[in-house]
């Protein structure tokens, strides 16, 4: 998620690294990218009833943090603001659904196809800056998108499998990005907005349909002192790394956040491969590799001093 001030003009970019930006950012990466680790243990819950959990108490924290940041004269502003709201609406639907797939893919064991789809992120996101921005894409831009593409194709053919997790994790959360960059709204300040709309279909969700495989009670969930800290921690594991992400993006160069975002993923793709065992044949592992390259071929031309290169909305609020 591209980081934007709550309110005011953007910020003066910085021309070298501050210590606490680069910290920042390294925390909020690393906070996402072991999030799976959390989400693992919502097995009692089915994931779009976790994402219902999500949504109502990441709103209760950012309502509480809010007038602390000196921004909640802006979001009540926001919600009087037709154009915001009707984009942020938007928003709210489509980055609902990234956190559904992504826990339910970490739940059903696909956590190395969702680091895929974050690994795409920034390739798919600058391909949606090429079709919907018009933003001009230099020959290495093109090859790399070549090369996720051949990626995309080589899982379907040597794999066999459609990665429909990938693809749904890039590219709900590429629209996302491409949403938020084009709305005048900062990072908490529209996270909070886009609760804010999605708390009547998390509450609805839960009183009509919430929890039927722990045992059709919308209290499922509240019935043990852990669970309960689970769904507590759904707020803090969503608001965290993105005011970190917020606090980061104002202090060090839009390079440097550039490069760093390949922290989440590859955090993803060791705890799939390592600690939860995924299986990683050679078919998925060439599927990699593809990503891989392309992702070196962009970052190679991303960093060329030879002009500023686009850099697309970077942080995973997903996961």
């Amino acid at each position: 998620m591209s980081a934007q001030p709550e309110s005011g003009p953007a910020p003066v970019r910085p021309t070298r690294e501050d210590p606490g930006g680069l910290a920042a950012a390294f925390g909020a990466y690393a906070l996402w990218g072991v999030l799976p680790v959390l989400w693992k243990e919502y097995d009692f819950l089915p994931a779009i009833d976790t994402v219902a959990h999500r949504v109502i108490w990441c709103l209760l924290l950012l309502l509480a943090i809010l007038p602390f940041r000196g921004t909640f004269g802006n979001f009540l502003a926001g919600l009087r603001d037709p154009r915001r709201m009707a984009v942020l609406t938007v928003t709210a639907a489509v980055i609902g659904l990234n956190w559904t797939v992504f826990i339910w893919a970490v739940g059903e064991g696909h956590i190395l196809e969702a680091s895929l789809g974050y690994f795409l992120n920034p390739l798919f996101s600058v391909l949606l800056g090429f079709l919907l921005l018009g933003e001009k894409l230099t020959r290495l831009q093109w090859l790399a998108i070549l090369m996720a593409a051949a990626a995309v194709a080589n899982q379907i053919v040597a794999v066999g499998a459609f990665p429909w997790v990938a693809l749904g994790v890039a590219g709900s959360f590429g629209l996302y990005g491409y949403l938020r960059k084009i709305t005048p709204v900062g990072p908490a300040v529209g996270l909070a907005t886009e609760s804010l709309i999605g708390l009547p279909v998390a509450v609805g969700w839960l009183l009509l349909f919430g929890a039927r495989e722990a045992g059709s009670d919308v209290l499922a969930g509240f019935d043990s002192g852990w669970h309960v800290f689970l769904l507590l921690m759904t707020g803090p594991a969503t608001a965290a790394p993105l005011l970190l992400f917020a606090t980061a993006a104002r202090r060090i160069r839009l390079a440097t956040v550039g490069i760093l975002q390949y922290v989440a993923p590859s955090i993803m793709f060791a705890l799939a491969v390592f600690l939860y065992g995924e299986p990683l044949d050679a078919g998925k592992l060439a599927t990699f590799a593809l990503i891989w390259a392309a992702l070196a071929l962009y970052t190679w031309e991303m960093l060329r001093p030879r002009g500023p290169v686009p850099i697309p909305p970077t942080g995973p609020a997903g996961g």
